[in-house]
């Protein structure tokens, strides 16, 4: 049985009517296969008709190639199941969080009269503030508030980045955009520590904007192309839409942040590319040499000086590492003594406003973040909830490697040794009763699961590592 409702749709394939099954999604699930979209796929709807088809064709159509008519036709039953995936609903928005509402069944009549005001929305209903300037948005907010619930609440153990963050954030509060140049971040650390995490939830607390790219999606020199457009005459130039994906997302919502994750596996092409549009601010599209201006914040992310073959590069030796430079000066001048050696340009780094390291993940962290992550679990499970001893956290937290993969890992090893093997018995074996409290323990290498005062008791037994 999926995880998921099924609907059966009557649909025109090859002219002869066909009965094929279609997910419904919860807007959890919506959400979660949408961020998984490119940002080719949100801003050109030829790409956007397939990933829908793709995500909610169930039985019946996979692995089957369709016509441009019959992929169309999936994709109106489609959106007719989950009427929130409709592209023009979607495309209006840019914040990477959305907002599917809690009924994923509402009328497509419904849909179409709000179509046109909807932008796509932050989780708790809000709509990103589109064409607010930042020095209008930051007058509002309270930063002593937000440095509070980012430590608190959101990206745990990370006081010294987040103080970093929010620094350029109170510049601009009190002295506006600067006049030269787009102001950006360079966050680095491990991986699971926050960095991503940090730039979605400001663009949902201050309420505007984020736009996505994945470097990974960037490691050929030809994509540079895809970024900025061709040139007049180069493969892959339009003349009715001159330019690249950063082009057109600035010119629908300049005010907004930007992040690209994982820059680190870019191809160095990319550095050089960006490098005078950081200076400038904006790009200009051949051949009529239009100007769009970005007035936002570049956000970039990487794993760069945390992998163990970088531990020891970019040190400083002799009168430089004793010339009294503070720990996130010493930090900084490693990083970019790294990206150096790396191929990236001196430029490119001189551009970036400020570079943030985020550090690993202590014990005491971890354990905030598991507790969280478990209020979360129990916040989303629809037949019972779970409470984990000590011991059971303990070795959630040990298991695989958190070190390495931070919360990240934490949260998968929560799903894998708790939460999946309890919804597999509750699914298949019904010995949960429904409305109960399971009861998580850690004992003799094994993970024990049971209900007080219910015959119910599952003993998993994991090979310790």
């Amino acid at each position: 049985m999926p995880a998921f409702d099924t609907v059966e749709r009557e649909t025109q394939i090859d002219n002869k009517p066909e009965k094929l099954m279609f997910r419904r999604l919860s807007p959890e699930q919506m959400e979660a296969n949408v961020r998984k979209f490119l940002l080719e796929d949100i801003l050109d709807k030829n790409h956007y008709v397939p990933k829908v088809v793709e995500t909610c064709l169930w039985r019946g159509g996979k692995n089957r190639e369709f016509s441009y008519e019959d992929m169309v036709r999936l994709y109106e039953a489609s959106i007719e199941v989950n009427p929130k995936l409709r592209y023009e609903s979607v495309s209006k928005g840019i914040n990477i969080k959305l907002n599917f509402g809690a009924d994923s069944g509402e009328s497509h009549a419904e849909n179409t009269n709000s179509q046109l005001q909807t932008a796509k929305m932050l989780p708790d209903g809000r709509a990103a503030k589109k064409d607010i300037t930042f020095e209008e948005r930051f007058s509002e907010v309270d930063f002593r508030e937000l440095e509070e619930r980012l430590n608190e609440e959101e990206v745990m153990g990370q006081k010294d980045a987040i103080r970093q963050v929010l620094k350029p954030l109170i510049n601009t509060k009190h002295r506006g955009m600067p006049k030269k140049g787009i102001p950006s971040l360079y966050l680095t650390g491990p991986s699971g520590v926050g960095k991503t995490s940090l730039a979605e939830i400001l663009a949902e607390i201050l309420e505007v904007p984020l736009l996505y790219l994945q470097g990974s999606e960037y490691q050929e020199r030809h994509t540079v192309r895809n970024l900025f457009g061709a040139p007049v005459s180069y493969v892959g130039y339009d003349e009715k839409e001159p330019g690249g994906l950063l082009t057109h997302a600035i010119r629908r919502d300049p005010y907004s942040i930007f992040l690209f994750d994982e820059m680190d596996k870019v191809h160095p092409k990319v550095y050089e590319a960006l490098t005078s549009f950081l200076w400038d601010g904006f790009l200009i599209t051949p051949p009529k040499g239009e100007r769009y201006d970005f007035k936002g914040y570049f956000i970039f992310t990487s794993n760069t000086g945390n992998k163990l073959s970088e531990q020891s590069m970019g040190r400083l030796i002799g009168f430089e590492a004793n010339s009294g430079l503070s720990e996130n000066e010493a930090e900084k001048n490693r990083i970019i003594s790294i990206l150096e050696q790396q191929g990236i340009s001196r430029p490119f780094l001189g551009r970036i406003s400020e570079f943030v390291n985020f550090n690993a993940l202590d014990e005491d962290t971890l354990d905030k973040i598991l507790n969280k992550n478990i209020g979360e679990a129990n916040g989303q499970l629809k037949y019972y909830n779970i409470n984990v001893n000590d011991e059971a956290k303990e070795e959630i937290i040990r298991r695989g490697n958190p070190s390495k993969f931070g919360a990240r890992e934490v949260y998968n090893n929560l799903n894998r040794f708790v939460v999946s093997e309890l919804n597999y018995e509750f699914e298949m074996n019904n010995s949960i009763v429904e409305g109960s409290v399971v009861q998580v323990d850690f004992k003799d290498d094994e993970f024990r699961y049971s209900i007080p005062k219910e015959d119910f008791l599952l003993v998993k037994s994991v090979a310790s590592s």
